[in-house]
Parts: structure tokens; C-alpha cells; sequence
């Protein structure tokens, strides 16, 4: 080991864990330390040197801070060399040793191979000696439903236990009263859901502050310029509980220069795992921002995606108090609307089981949900027998049961993961196995903007979706623009910029007869009839238009014209000006 300063820290990887887990909170912070031991720990390996019997507690880190890492030792006494290489068996047993989450020990596995694959052999040994150290050890188990981590590149919280961990802190009596709520409210709801279904495109609605889209405060001079190329239309802040006061009122100054400006602007809370666990911290996190913003905002969202672990929640008793907090709020406040449960993916049933253990004289504003059909492929994608469409009525079919006379579904958050964008994608943070890169997860910049229209057109247009929020407007693993190269406009910018201009305040009228795999939308703007057409068949398909259009705008607003009603219609949204 080089010789260090005098002022280097010394310290256990137990307690630098523990001060990132409990302190920090940060994903990077790991990822480095991670990334730094395997290196270390795979050099030693490779010179013959064995760690022995060690744990978290005697493996020390000398750090100038917690991004410094400089060397590592043992507690008692050195490293042993052997006269041999060491086997696969005995490197595995090695790092088997030291305690990590789940998904932070599966990515330091492939750190110590250099992130390539993982060696078969090496990874039964090691996932065995791992298992044997935590059964005759349960205490390494111990609050690890609490760690929380919050990853800046993909803006969210990170998977920390793998499915088995997750079973072994569920509560059984939960899931029994989950599936009572449910029982209880499906008869009611099928018919509620087959009636709606049934009146798909049959309304018609004004698109008018329909689509709005996520900002994010720190962007807010390049945002504000990029906002006003699509209309100015309704934004979304989030308001992140582990953030420091700082960041909030930086939000809160953001929701005011918005409102100055006459734009309407929706809020979304969304909890720790601390807060969650210490409501005090929640409550001081409602205090400090729904008093200076509840007569300028549309809507408040209470929770974040609360059907996943990983933001926090574990059982829904823990959001039914985070939400009974928030209505506290109205009391004082009571212009103040709250949605919720903000239900990730399509787990329409988690939604029921919140709205059931709610108090009755509880009632959302509208139900909310992050809606996503397929995250790597087209909003016609069906899951069973629901695709959008689908997906969107039964959301309204819940809302309906919770407000019949006006029910509101609104979906606050869908985007779709971009390729090749590393750890910055929302499905590639936060490491990317090598898989990843053979398997190229995520969607094209062409295909994001052709499913961007197409998502819109089917939630709004069916009748069932009141609003829908894109998270987000800047983000290089998802957003509309690339905030890593210069805010650079991606295909799917151009495409929300062109719909907005053609029809943000047009009058959706019907959905014109054809093939199920054919589209045809039809709208009253000021001036026109506007058919926006599309099919799902990959190499399109011929169709005869109502009468001859005077213009035909493509997906990005390039203007053409054609001398007869027939046009060949593709997987690109085209929009045909009668």
C-alpha cells in the first residue's frame, strides 16, 4: 500500500455504509465505492493474495472523503499471499464475504470481472457462501427494507433487494386484506369497466391543456425557452422529499416565474423511505411548500409510483398516512386538490386496494396514475387482453367508482427509455451488465416520437384520460431533449411541437370506421378538418380518405400535397388537412 497523509481517513466499510445508507443516500456514492473495491480486492487476487476471514467491520477504507477512496487493509493483520494462484473457489468464498444489498452485489460481481460476465462456477460458489454468511449471520439482514437511494442520472430511487429479499419482509395479513379490498369492489367495477369500454372515441372533447409536461428547476432558463415552442402548455414539478430546503424553495421560485407567465403548473410529493417511516419529516416537507404554492397549482400529487419498494412503501397502510397528512392540509388550505395513488405500471388492483382502506370522508380529486403499456415498445402493445386503450378505461372505470358524477383518471407520468443511453435510462441505472449492450434495451428516437402521438391520440381521444404529463421535457435516457448535448431537440420534440400546433386546441370528433390495426382520428380546428391517421401494420397500408386533402402535414409538420383520397398510411403519424 502507497503511504498515505497523515490527515487520510481511516474507516470500516460497515460504517462508510452505514453513513451513505443513512446520510447521503446517494447511488453514486456506492457505485464508486463498488467499483473501487473490486478493483482493489481483484488486484490482490491477482497477485496471489487471499482476505481471509474478514467481514464488513475488518475491512478498513482510507478515503480523504467518501468520493476519495485511496487504499484498503485489514483491521488485525494483512493480506495472506499463497505460493498458487487462487482458484475460483477461493476468490469467490472471498468476496462472498463482504455484505451487500442485492442488486449492489450482483453489480459488484461484475465490477470484479471487469464488467464482463460473470464466470458460471464463480457465481454459484459465490451466491452460496453468500447465503451460508447471511443464515448464520441474520443481524447482516437488518434494516435493509430502509436503505433508500436516490440516482441524479436517472432521477430516481434504485432497486435495492432482489424479489426473494422482497418476500422475506412482506406481511402476509397485507396481501390478505389486499385481496379482500379487491374482492369485494371487482363485481362493480367489471361492469363499470365493460360499460365504458363500449363508448371508446364516442365523446366529443376539446385537447386544450390536455398534454402538459415535467420540468425540472435546475434547467429552467433553457426549459422556459423549449416550453414556449410547444404553446406553453400545463407543466409538472416535482417537489422530492430527500432533498434539502434549498431545493424546494429553488421549486418553488420556478412555480412562481411559471405562474407569471400565466402557465398552469401541477405538483407531484413523492416520499423517502425516512419519510415514510418518520412522519414528522413529511409533515415539516407539506408545511414548508403547500402553503406557498396551493392557490397557484391545478393539482397536488400525494406519493410516487407507491406499488414499488424501491421509492419507499411497503405496505399501503404507510401511504394511507403519508395521504391522511396531506389531507390535513385541506382543512386549512381548501382550495387545495389531491390526487393519488400514483400507481406505476398497470396494477390497476394496488389502486383499488389504496382507495378501499382510505377513509370515507377522504375523496382524491382525481385517481392518478404513471401508466405504461409496453416501456420498449408501441402504446397498441397489449399485456393480456389490455393494451392504452384498455389500460385507460379501466383507470376511468376507478374513477368512476370513486367520484360518479366527475370521475377524473390522469396519467402524471409516461415516457419511454431511449437506447444506447447507458445509465442515464431509467431501465439501464444503475449499471449496465453487459447483456445491456448485446441486448440494447429501450426504443429508438424515431420510434419514441411515432409512440408519443399515437399514446396521446389513444388516452385522450378514447374519452378516458383527463391529462397526461411526460416525464420529461429534458433528459438524456428519456427525455424530449437531450440535456447532455446542448439540449439538442429529439425527434420526439418536434412531433409534440407539430400535434400542439395542428391540434392542442382542436375538437376531437370520432374515430372514423376501419380495420382495428387502422386509425383515423378526426378533429375540428379553427379552420380545418384534420384527420390524423395511422396503422400498427409494420409495412402500412392503403386507405381512401373521406375527400381529397388541401394539405397533408407529416409527423414533424412538413407539408406536402396529394392530387387524389387515397394514401398510403404508416406506423408514423400523419395528419391529413381536409
Amino acid at each position: 500500500m502507497n503511504k498515505l497523509s497523515n490527515d487520510c481517513n481511516v474507516e470500516s466499510l460497515h460504517r462508510v455504509l452505514e453513513k451513505i445508507y443513512d446520510q447521503h443516500h446517494d447511488n453514486a456514492m456506492l457505485i464508486a465505492l463498488l467499483q473501487f473495491l473490486a478493483n482493489e480486492i481483484k488486484i490482490l487476487h491477482d497477485q496471489n493474495n487471499i482476505l481471509g476471514h474478514i467481514d464488513n467491520k475488518s475491512l478498513l477504507l482510507h478515503h480523504y472523503s467518501l468520493q476519495n477512496w485511496q487504499a484498503i487493509s485489514l483491521a488485525e493483520k494483512k493480506f495472506t499471499r499463497l505460493q498458487q494462484p487462487l482458484t475460483l473457489q477461493q476468490r469467490a468464498a472471498d468476496v462472498a464475504q463482504l455484505n451487500f444489498p442485492d442488486d449492489y452485489w450482483r453489480i459488484f460481481k461484475h465490477m470484479y470481472y471487469a464488467n464482463d460476465v460473470i464466470p458460471e462456477e464463480f457465481n454459484q460458489i459465490a451466491e452460496k457462501e453468500r447465503l451460508q454468511h447471511r443464515q448464520q449471520n441474520p443481524s447482516l439482514r437488518k434494516n435493509e427494507q430502509n436503505i433508500w437511494l436516490w440516482d441524479e442520472k436517472s432521477a430516481q430511487a434504485m432497486v435495492v433487494l432482489n424479489s426473494k429479499s422482497k418476500k422475506h419482509y412482506r406481511n402476509l395479513k397485507q396481501y390478505l386484506s389486499m385481496t379482500w379490498r379487491i374482492l369485494k369492489t371487482l363485481p362493480k367495477l367489471y361492469f363499470t369497466y365493460k360499460r365504458l369500454i363500449k363508448l371508446a372515441y364516442k365523446k366529443q372533447l376539446y385537447l386544450t391543456d390536455r398534454i402538459g409536461i415535467a420540468l425540472t428547476a435546475s434547467y429552467k432558463t433553457a426549459e422556459l425557452n423549449l416550453l414556449q415552442e410547444l404553446d406553453n402548455i400545463p407543466v409538472l414539478l416535482r417537489f422530492y422529499c430527500h432533498q434539502d430546503i434549498s431545493k424546494w424553495v429553488e421549486n418553488i421560485e420556478f412555480l412562481h416565474l411559471l405562474r407569471a407567465r400565466n402557465i398552469k403548473v401541477a405538483v407531484a410529493l413523492v416520499q423517502d423511505r425516512e419519510a415514510v417511516i418518520n412522519l414528522e419529516k413529511w409533515q415539516m416537507f407539506l408545511e414548508k411548500i403547500l402553503p406557498n404554492i396551493v392557490d397557484q397549482i391545478l393539482w397536488a400529487e400525494v406519493g410516487h409510483a407507491i406499488n414499488r419498494v424501491k421509492w419507499g412503501i411497503w405496505q399501503t397502510e404507510e401511504y394511507i398516512n403519508l395521504l391522511e397528512l396531506a389531507f390535513a392540509m385541506v382543512k386549512k388550505y381548501p382550495n387545495l386538490r389531491l390526487i393519488g395513488p400514483a400507481v406505476i405500471d398497470f396494477e390497476w388492483y394496488r389502486i383499488i386496494d389504496v382507495l378501499q382502506a382510505l377513509p370515507k370522508k377522504l375523496k382524491l380529486f382525481a385517481i392518478s396514475q404513471h401508466l405504461y403499456v409496453d416501456r420498449r415498445g408501441a402504446p397498441e402493445n397489449y399485456q393480456g387482453k389490455f393494451s392504452t386503450l384498455e389500460k385507460c378505461a379501466m383507470g376511468k372505470a376507478i374513477a368512476q367508482l370513486v367520484n360518479q358524477n366527475d370521475p377524473r383518471f390522469i396519467i402524471s407520468e409516461v415516457n419511454w427509455p431511449l437506447q444506447d443511453t447507458g445509465i442515464w435510462s431509467p431501465i439501464g441505472s444503475p449499471y449496465t451488465a453487459p447483456e445491456w449492450f448485446r441486448d440494447r434495451p429501450g426504443v429508438s428516437e424515431e420510434d419514441y416520437a411515432n409512440y408519443l402521438i399515437r399514446y396521446l391520440s389513444i388516452a385522450l381521444c378514447s374519452g378516458f384520460a383527463e391529462q397526461i404529463f411526460i416525464w420529461r421535457l429534458s433528459a438524456y435516457g428519456y427525455g424530449l431533449v437531450d440535456d447532455r448535448n446542448q439540449f439538442r431537440k429529439r425527434a420526439a420534440f418536434f412531433a409534440l411541437k407539430n400535434f400542439l400546433y395542428l391540434l392542442g386546441q382542436a375538437k376531437f370528433i370520432e374515430r372514423l370506421v376501419s380495420r382495428k390495426t387502422i386509425y383515423l382520428l378526426k378533429f375540428k380546428s379553427k379552420n380545418n378538418i384534420i384527420i390524423l391517421g395511422w396503422t400498427t401494420l409494420k409495412d402500412g397500408i392503403e386507405i381512401a380518405l373521406p375527400r381529397v386533402p388541401v394539405k397533408v402535414a407529416d409527423r414533424d409538420g412538413n407539408l406536402s400535397t396529394i392530387e387524389n383520397s387515397n394514401v398510403v398510411i404508416t406506423e408514423k403519424p400523419c395528419y391529413y388537412i381536409l
